[in-house]
């Protein structure tokens, strides 16, 4: 059963991590990242470094419990049916990419990515509009990739499941992901963020490992963002 500290690391990326976004959000309401350059850098390096002291203290805890990390989801992925899901995942992977590059390439599609951002103001706020910027939310990328998935699908799904069904589990770490992207604001982007958590968390309860959910989601956040960048520089090289 879980201890005070499995208590302790719920609170911290659960409750703690979802008020933090919304008071970032309501603290610059008033403050447009196209007016403040260094707004977006330093918000990128709090999210790096604050994902990751959460997830470094999850994983501190689950050791100092002396538990496996194979229960964690820190196997292969390989037995069952994890070999069709890591195909499966590849595949989406392959897919996600050349969206990304075709958004560069392609003006058409690059105006209807800027036009549906136009309307998403939590979206549009926190993508990258200088190179550094774009170098940073690379690295926000990874991280939340690798953190979010250790602590919304590998731990609070176990944390969960000590009291209920698995799977009523798992719809209660979907809820406290979509919990963590509030400042996204509108109904549409956090409808897609649910869809997002829901494909992470079958293919992790599918292949019994984090590896591919991991993947999949640095994937999904990496060409989100050079689908933006890249439909962003297009559509502005044309309207010089």
């Amino acid at each position: 059963m879980p201890t005070i500290l499995d208590f302790t690391a719920v609170a911290l990326f659960a409750i703690l991590l979802p008020a933090y976004g919304l008071y970032e959000t309501w603290r610059h309401r008033d403050i447009s990242p196209d007016d403040d350059p260094a707004l977006l850098p330093s918000s990128y390096r709090k999210t790096i470094v604050m994902l990751w002291v959460f997830a470094l203290f999850t994983l501190w805890v689950w050791a100092n419990e002396g538990r496996s990390f194979a229960d964690l989801g820190f196997t292969d992925g390989l037995q069952g049916a994890g070999p069709t899901v890591w195909l499966v995942t590849l595949a989406v992977c392959g897919l996600l990419v050349w969206q990304a590059i075709r958004a560069g390439r392609n003006l058409d599609s690059a105006r209807s990515i800027m036009k549906s951002l136009a309307k998403e103001d939590g979206v549009s706020d926190v993508m990258p509009r200088t190179r550094e910027d774009y170098r940073l939310f690379k690295l926000v990328s990874v991280t939340a990739g690798i953190t979010e998935e250790i602590m919304f699908r590998g731990f609070l799904i176990w944390f969960f499941a000590n009291w209920m069904p698995v799977w009523a589990a798992a719809v209660l770490s979907v809820a406290a992901f979509m919990l963590a992207h509030l400042y996204q604001k509108s109904v549409t982007a956090l409808a897609q963020v649910g869809g997002i958590a829901v494909a992470l968390t079958l293919v992790y309860l599918q292949s019994g490992s984090l590896l591919p959910a991991i993947l999949l989601h640095i994937v999904i956040d990496l060409t989100s963002n050079a689908t933006i960048w890249r439909a962003r520089k297009l559509t502005a090289a044309h309207a010089a």
